[in-house]
C-alpha cells in the first residue's frame, strides 16, 4: 500500500465528485464505502476558504481486502490525520475504485480515495488534514506500520521497489533521495542494466540527473529538488558507484540479500516505527487540542464571559449616578438629623455669607452667599441662584445708568418723543 495525496483542492466539489463517482455518478468499479456525499458537497461548495478540500487514495497492489480490514485501515488512516480529533469535528467521504489493473498480476488493484472538506465542523475553522513538510513523516509512518500488521505488499522492500523514470519522482529529502537510488541502483546491477562505472552514469544520466563530481570512490549529483546552483551536491557512495566497479556473481545476489535483511529486520523496524507514530501523533493532536477543542470548549464559556462583562459595563456606567444620588440622600439626611441635634459640629459652625449690597456691613466684604453643603446638588442650585441674581443686579444698574444718561429721560412729561422741524432748505424732516 502507499499514500497519495492529490494537488488539487481550490474549485467546488463537482471536479473531484465527478472524477470520483463520474459525471452521471455512473463509473465503473466505484462505490461509496462511508460518509454523505451531500454533506461534503455542501460544506466544500460553501467553504470560505481557498483551499476548500483535500483528496487522495490508497493505493494497494492487492485485489481486495474484507470489508472489516477496510473499514479499520480508513479509520487508522483519519487518525493518522487527525490524532486526538473526534469524528464530529470532520468529515471524510471514501471511495472505493477498483477499475484499474496491475501490469504484474492481470486484477484489478484496490484504492481507497478520500475527499475531505477544509473545514472543522464545530467551529467552522479552516481546517488542513495534511501538510507535506509537517505531515509526511507521520504518514509515512502509518503506511509502513500498516503494511506490517496486515502483510501488504511492502513498495518499501528492494525486491518490489519500484523503477525510477524521472528525477522529479525522487524524494524531497536528501537522505531519502540517497537511500532511494541505492535501492535503485541496486535492482539495476541484478536486472544487468549497470555493470560498470561508465554504465553507472548512463543510468543516472536517463533519470534526468547531473553528475557534478566524479572520485575514485563515490560519484556526485546535483540535488534535483533544489534549483540553487550552489546548493551542495548529493554524494553517492559505494561499492557500486566506485571507479574499479565491475559486474560478478556477487553483484547479483546484492538485491536478494538487501531484501532478506530488510524482512529480517521487519519486527524491529516496525516497533520501532510504531514508537516513532506515537511521538508524531501525541504532538500534531496537541496542536490540534490547541485550536479547536479548547477554542470549542471555551467558545460558550468566552461568550458568558463576554456576555458578564457587557452587563457589568452598563452598571459601572450608570452607577456612578446612583452612587451620587444615594450618597447625596443620604448625606442629606445626615445633615438633617445631625442640625436637629443639640451638639455643635462643623457644619454649624460654617457662617453664611451673603452679597455685597446686602444691609450687612459685615457681609459686604464677600461677594458670596453660598451656604456650603456636601450635598452637591443643593450646592449647585444655590450657585446657580446666586448667578440669577448678579445677572438681575447687572440689568437693574445698566437700566439705572442709561436712563441717567438717556435726553428721553430728561424730557417734561406730555412732549413728544420726537420734534419735527421744517427745513426750509432742505425740505425735509428732521428728527433729533
Amino acid at each position: 500500500m502507499i499514500v497519495q495525496f492529490f494537488r488539487y483542492g481550490n474549485g467546488l466539489s463537482k471536479g473531484p465528485l465527478d472524477y470520483l463517482l463520474g459525471k452521471d455518478r455512473d463509473r465503473d468499479y466505484a462505490k461509496v464505502l462511508q460518509g454523505d456525499v451531500s454533506e461534503v458537497s455542501g460544506l466544500i461548495d460553501t467553504s470560505p476558504f481557498a483551499k476548500k478540500y483535500t483528496s487522495g487514495c490508497l493505493s494497494f497492489y492487492e485485489h481486495d481486502l474484507s470489508d472489516q480490514d477496510k473499514q479499520q485501515i480508513m479509520q487508522n488512516f483519519e487518525q493518522a490525520l487527525f490524532p486526538g480529533m473526534d469524528q464530529s469535528q470532520y468529515r471524510v467521504l471514501w471511495i472505493e475504485h477498483q477499475d484499474k489493473k496491475n501490469e504484474e498480476t492481470g486484477k484489478r488493484r484496490l484504492e481507497l480515495n478520500f475527499l475531505i472538506p477544509n473545514i472543522e465542523i464545530l467551529t467552522g475553522q479552516r481546517l488542513q488534514p495534511y501538510f507535506d513538510r509537517a505531515d509526511r513523516s507521520r504518514v509515512d509512518l502509518f503506511k509502513k506500520i500498516t503494511n506490517y500488521e496486515y502483510q501488504l505488499h511492502d513498495a518499501d522492500d528492494p525486491l518490489y521497489q519500484q523503477d525510477i523514470k524521472h528525477a522529479k519522482n525522487l524524494p524531497k529529502a536528501v537522505n531519502e533521495i540517497k537511500e532511494t537510488l541505492n535501492i535503485l541502483a541496486t535492482k539495476a546491477v541484478e536486472n544487468g542494466l549497470i555493470t560498470d562505472r561508465q554504465s553507472m552514469k548512463t543510468w543516472l544520466l536517463d533519470l534526468g540527473l547531473e553528475i557534478s563530481r566524479e572520485t575514485k570512490k563515490s560519484l556526485s549529483i546535483k540535488n534535483p529538488n533544489n534549483d540553487d546552483p550552489n546548493a551542495r551536491p548529493i554524494k553517492l557512495k559505494g561499492a557500486i558507484y566506485e571507479q574499479d566497479f565491475r559486474l560478478t556473481e556477487e553483484s547479483e545476489r546484492l538485491t536478494i540479500a538487501a531484501s532478506e535483511r530488510y524482512r529480517r529486520e521487519a519486527e524491529q523496524r516496525n516497533q520501532s516505527n510504531i514508537q516513532r507514530y506515537a511521538e508524531y501523533s501525541a504532538k500534531r493532536s496537541t496542536e490540534l487540542e490547541q485550536q479547536y477543542r479548547q477554542h470549542q470548549s471555551g467558545y460558550t464559556a468566552e461568550t458568558e464571559r463576554s456576555n458578564e462583562r457587557d452587563i457589568a459595563a452598563d452598571q459601572q456606567d450608570d452607577s456612578p449616578n446612583q452612587t451620587t444620588a444615594a450618597a447625596g440622600h443620604e448625606r442629606s439626611i445626615a445633615i438633617t438629623t445631625t442640625a436637629d441635634q443639640a451638639a455643635p459640629s462643623e457644619l454649624a459652625a460654617i457662617e453664611r455669607l451673603e452679597p455685597r449690597n446686602s444691609s450687612s456691613s459685615q457681609i459686604k466684604e464677600n461677594p458670596y452667599f453660598i451656604e456650603y453643603s456636601p450635598d452637591f446638588t443643593g450646592m449647585y442650585n444655590a450657585y446657580q441662584q446666586h448667578l440669577f441674581w448678579l445677572r438681575q443686579q447687572e440689568q437693574v444698574q445698566r437700566h439705572h445708568r442709561d436712563g441717567e444718561q438717556s435726553p428721553v429721560a430728561k424730557k417734561p412729561r406730555g412732549e413728544p418723543e420726537y420734534s419735527e422741524v421744517w427745513d426750509r432748505e432742505k425740505m425735509g424732516l428732521v428728527r433729533p
